[in-house]
């Protein structure tokens, strides 16, 4: 029987004045193209990005959310971009009421809510933003065209 094993090392792929890193070689190989092409760290980011979702669809992808922080070296500031996803328009806090304890596994502390409605079932549906926040993030930030960036995903 085959195994399969999880692999917690990165993958870097190095280019002339650049460096990207994905835990996956095909998805640091994308961002490193980018980089090679004349592209900025968010174009490589966002290429990097994209192209995880296609060989790694069950870390990263479409359907979920994230967050980028962006170092603006000549304005000498850094740019914070919310992707995470958000709850449906129809949602309500009563939707989600608190229980005692803390919720299941305790990552970040967070109270427990009642039957695990966060989690588990249909009040657990988000809406994604990872496509809407990285399409942004290199909107506001890239220097690529869009179709160049997701060139090496799309041939994944």
């Amino acid at each position: 029987m085959e195994r399969s094993r999880l692999n917690v090392e990165k993958s870097e792929v190095e280019v002339r004045g650049g460096l990207c890193v994905a835990e996956h070689p095909l998805a640091a190989k994308a961002g490193a193209e980018i980089l090679q092409d004349g592209g900025n760290a968010v174009d490589a980011a966002v290429a990097c990005a994209f192209a995880v979702g296609v060989v790694e669809p069950m870390m990263s992808g479409i359907g979920g959310g994230g967050a980028m922080l962006v170092h603006l070296a000549e304005a000498r500031r850094n740019v914070a971009i919310d992707f995470l996803p958000r709850a449906p328009m129809a949602a309500t806090a009563d939707m989600y009421r608190l229980a005692p304890g803390k919720a299941p596994l305790n990552l970040f502390g967070w109270p427990a809510v009642e039957d695990d409605a966060n989690v588990v079932g249909h009040r657990a549906a988000m809406v994604p933003g990872a496509v809407a926040g990285l399409c942004l993030a290199h909107e506001w930030h890239g220097r690529l065209p869009l179709p160049r960036v997701l060139e090496p995903a799309i041939g994944l």
